[in-house]
């Protein structure tokens, strides 16, 4: 599993859209299922678009300051 430092759509170069199941625990949510780019055709940088093609998961946790991790 890696780990994406910034966001997917400055990742993949164009605006994403999120398809899938969002769950919320107790300051906790969890995203599950597929990216794909908005406009419908695929990112210029080659990795990026092979990385689409997974399944993307994503763990996020409320901390002090009511921001999300």
């Amino acid at each position: 599993m890696a780990a994406l430092p910034g966001s997917v759509a400055t990742h993949v170069g164009k605006a994403v859209d999120f398809t899938g199941d969002l769950i919320t625990d107790e300051g906790r949510a969890r995203f599950s299922g597929s990216v794909a780019p908005a406009d419908g055709n695929a990112p210029e940088n080659e990795n990026a678009a092979v990385q689409l093609e997974l399944d993307f998961l994503v763990l996020v946790k409320k901390t002090s300051k009511a921001t999300r991790r």
